[in-house]
């Protein structure tokens, strides 16, 4: 039953190049536009919001992967080849999980709060410094890129423990560096302010959960839309993705 979606799929990687550029661009833009806008207030600015680590992470990821497909088309020696090419190591699927899981998050938990009570993570007093436009890119259109870019470009998945332990240990990091934020300044959500150390820690390990609930669903989408196949660094230095490659 799963095929007709599969080809349907297959059929969307020639627009992977004009996304990438279009995905490209409005997130250098969005980048720009809130560097030269949004003034941070407290140490460390900018760097304290898991937002801005997303989209920074999802821009460096888009730019890497442009690039790949540049070089491809210039190695290729056509303008329209016939089959674009499928992952090619495990650096790339593992930066892939990791934007595309921060993203989901992102998306997942600020509009999940801001439906709650949104003066919990985004005061209406922001809204004049921070516009509707810039906010919905920032924690949503990220989220809808990474989607489209789980369709438009042949991922496999990495093996569970690979996955889920990058997913998880920069989800720890992330959660370790708000710590270190709150230490020397102040938390960098205001709900944090008023959350006690009990409090603190159910909301880290919820959050751990919900990174690991999202690297779930990730690897479901991905097997069900390319296969159950799952790449390591051993098995490109080995050639077995290639073998992959031609068995499809």
């Amino acid at each position: 039953t799963g095929m007709p979606i599969r080809r349907a799929v297959l059929s969307l990687h020639v627009l992977r190049i004009p996304f990438h550029i279009v995905a490209l661009a409005a997130d250098v833009y969005v980048g720009w536009w809130v560097l030269k806008n949004c003034e941070p207030h407290t140490w460390p600015g900018h760097l304290a919001m898991l937002t801005h680590w997303g989209h920074l992470l999802q821009t460096i990821y888009l730019a890497f992967v442009l690039l790949q497909d540049f070089k491809w088309l210039l190695c290729s020696g056509s303008g329209k080849p016939k089959q674009l090419p499928k992952p090619q190591n495990t650096f790339t699927e593992t930066f892939f999980s990791i934007c595309f899981i921060l993203s989901s998050m992102i998306g997942f938990l600020f509009w999940g709060l801001y439906f709650y009570d949104r003066e919990l993570i985004l005061p209406e007093s922001l809204d004049a410094t921070y516009p509707s436009h810039i906010n919905m890119h920032q924690h949503g259109w990220t989220a809808v890129i990474m989607w489209i870019e789980l369709l438009v470009r042949h991922h496999h998945n990495l093996t569970a423990g690979l996955e889920y332990g990058a997913n998880l240990g920069v989800g720890l990091i992330y959660l370790l560096w708000t710590c270190v934020i709150a230490y020397m300044d102040r938390w960098p959500y205001p709900f944090q302010h008023e959350l006690d150390l009990i409090a603190s820690i159910i909301f880290y390990l919820c959050c751990l959960t919900t990174t690991t609930i999202w690297t779930t669903v990730k690897r479901g989408v991905c097997s069900y839309l390319y296969g159950a196949h799952h790449i390591t660094a051993a098995d490109v230095a080995n050639g077995v993705h290639k073998k992959i490659k031609k068995a499809e």
